[in-house]
């Protein structure tokens, strides 16, 4: 396998295209003059430009995530975007042209902000139910061309800087208790949607 990867908010750009709802990180970046995500690498609008790049170098799989916030603006009780679909599908598409498998990771930090303000995010046992919904939808929407999943990126840095040092969005500064909370939950997402926990995150 050779590959590269992304994550949604470091290249899609895009951040109020065609319906796409806040996420975390926009709220995060958008504080305190912080540098944002919103046009990014513009990726979102420079799909063939980008795969192509991919083409150049040569690599059998691509690892990208899926914007949450872009697919469901509304957590998942309202349906997908068909705009946010119609890209991923397009995406995946090219990939498969060009012979190179898609690596899909569901959640790289990019929580959306509606369900970060209803639940309050990875602290209540709550998103465990909300992100098994979410995993399911995507698998039925992309699982018949996509084998690789991975479900959360790296569940440390999501709970501990999330949540107990604040030092990434949300920005909850709870100390040990709310990063344990958080990190519990996340575990607890792997055996609802059907993965196994790796050192690095949980994959399907």
């Amino acid at each position: 396998m050779w590959a590269v990867g992304t994550a949604a908010y470091q290249v899609e750009g895009g951040w109020q295209q065609d319906g796409r709802a806040p996420s975390i990180w926009d709220t995060h970046c958008h504080k305190d003059g912080r540098a944002t995500g919103d046009v990014a690498s513009d990726s979102y609008n420079n799909l063939y430009r980008d795969t192509e790049a991919l083409h150049i170098l040569g690599v059998s799989h691509y690892r990208f995530s899926i914007s949450w916030s872009r697919l469901f603006p509304n957590g998942t009780d309202a349906g997908a975007s068909q705009a946010g679909y119609a890209y991923y599908r397009a995406l995946i598409n090219r990939l498969k042209e060009m012979g190179i498998k898609p690596v899909v990771t569901l959640y790289h930090w990019d929580l959306p902000q509606r369900l970060q303000d209803i639940y309050g995010g990875w602290v209540n046992e709550s998103m465990v139910e909300v992100f098994e919904a979410y995993a399911k939808a995507c698998f039925n929407l992309f699982g018949k061309d996509v084998k690789y999943w991975i479900t959360i990126d790296n569940p440390y840095v999501v709970a501990w800087h999330g949540y107990s040092t604040g030092s990434l969005p949300p920005g909850i500064k709870g100390e040990k208790l709310l990063g344990y909370k958080a990190g519990h939950n996340l575990i607890k997402v792997g055996s609802k949607s059907g993965t196994r926990v790796t050192r690095y995150g949980l994959v399907q």
